[in-house]
């Protein structure tokens, strides 16, 4: 799937990648003028204190991102929300996020990626 395949709809929407303990739950959101220089990955607080990729903060930085004209992907990492796997103090969390970035590259060959989080996520 290519990427402008992924950020057909302006509204965000969630699908699932593979991940290193399984599938990890992404929600993609694309801004309506899409500049085409760089794809923001957004991490959240701690899984632990029930951090997600719903976080206020995080869905705020979200938006904000947009309204730069960049497209954003959220995502849960293992044990929240639809993400399988179990909490690994930070440690199994990085791979998690490795896992999206590897991902995004192959979908968006040549697009910077850029790292923003709140918290744990941070």
């Amino acid at each position: 799937m290519t990427l402008s395949e992924l950020f057909t709809k302006p509204l965000p929407h969630t699908m699932t990648i593979d991940g290193p303990v399984g599938v990890l739950e992404l929600m993609l959101q694309a801004p309506i003028v899409d500049d085409g220089q760089a794809i923001a990955v957004i991490c959240h607080p701690n899984t632990s204190q029930q951090g997600t990729m719903h976080n206020k903060v995080v869905t705020t930085l979200a938006k904000a991102l947009g309204q730069l004209n960049m497209p954003t992907v959220r995502f849960n990492f293992r044990a929240a929300g639809g993400s399988e796997g179990e909490y690994d103090h930070g440690v199994g969390e990085q791979d998690d996020l490795f896992a999206v970035l590897k991902w995004l590259e192959g979908v968006a060959p040549g697009r910077r990626l850029i790292l923003a989080g709140f918290s744990f996520g941070s």
